[in-house]
């Protein structure tokens, strides 16, 4: 006994799906969530159904409208002016280079950084190996992994 009832047609669903209808607009139209539209299009291509692929539209130039006021000889007046919004670019080569002595775990020493810096399929960790200042890593890994608690914060956890 299935627990599922389809309360609506598929046939339906598929050609809304391909006369670029969104998820949202089929999932109104045939009185279903835009999950289920979703949900249902994914096992339809699963079972081989000829469905079309989701292509990201290209980002269009973002603006938005400023409003600021400003001194006429007629006096204050609001402004409106449309700024470009420039996207943000995220910057993830935080990470220091990898070291010259990468080493697997028989080879670590009490003073060695312990830093897993890769995975070998043979050997398993390979650890950074140089020698570590302070706690458990070297200066570059250690400043990864120790984030200092900020001075301002007001409360002291004991």
């Amino acid at each position: 006994m299935t627990m599922t009832t389809q309360s609506y047609d598929v046939n339906k669903l598929i050609e809304l799906w391909n006369l670029k209808a969104s998820a949202s607009e089929i999932g109104k139209e045939l009185g279903i969530t835009r999950n289920a539209v979703i949900g249902k299009v994914k096992r339809l291509r699963e079972k081989g159904v000829p469905l079309r692929s989701f292509v990201a539209k290209p980002k269009e130039e973002r603006t938005r409208v400023r409003v600021r006021e400003v001194k006429t000889d007629r006096g204050w007046v609001k402004k409106k002016e449309v700024v470009k919004i420039e996207p943000v670019q995220l910057d993830f080569d935080f990470l220091p280079p990898l070291p010259e002595r990468n080493i697997d775990i028989l080879k670590l020493t009490p003073f060695s950084c312990r830093y897993i810096v890769d995975h070998d399929q043979h050997r398993g960790a390979i650890y950074c190996g140089e020698a570590k200042q302070g706690r458990s890593y070297c200066g570059e890994h250690a400043r990864i992994c120790y984030i200092p608690l900020k001075k301002d914060q007001g409360s002291v956890i004991a």
